[in-house]
């Protein structure tokens, strides 16, 4: 019989980061509007902003 070994590993650390990325975006969305489009900014209702469950 043929077997194969199973290789667990961790998480990638770019995963952790691309995680974490996404959640500073979202948690200062309407400051880093501000901040990179500050004319884009008074257009915007942030209170109808919403992000997609991951």
């Amino acid at each position: 019989m043929f077997t194969v070994p199973v290789i667990l590993e961790e998480e990638a650390d770019y995963m952790k980061h691309d995680r974490l990325t996404k959640k500073l975006i979202k948690e200062f969305f309407e400051e880093f509007i501000e901040a990179f489009f500050p004319n884009l900014h008074p257009y915007i209702d942030f209170s109808k902003v919403t992000f997609p469950a991951v």
